[in-house]
């Protein structure tokens, strides 16, 4: 005779089962699920950290790039207009 046989009524087997998938199943799926959501989170923060970062220094190339184009048109412009010639 099994577990289930011997109850008159299958109420208390059925509450023994959902207890016992709560204690053994559920709580350490539930801490392990919320433990990837953070790794997961966190992971996402980092990565926008990341590309601000690189945003930040992308404009930061360009606007050394655009000056040091504007003072090579400058010397470039400069000896010529100077002479009087057009550009």
């Amino acid at each position: 005779m099994d577990l289930c046989s011997r109850c008159a009524d299958h109420g208390p087997c059925f509450i023994f089962l959902v207890v016992a998938y709560g204690l053994l199943v559920r709580r350490p799926l539930d801490r392990i699920l919320a433990e990837r959501a953070a790794r997961t989170s966190g992971a996402v923060e980092k990565a926008k950290d990341a590309i601000s970062e690189a945003e930040a220094k992308t404009a930061e190339y360009e606007d050394r790039l655009r000056k040091a184009r504007a003072e090579i048109f400058a010397a470039r412009r400069g000896p010529h207009e100077a002479v009087g010639c057009p550009a």
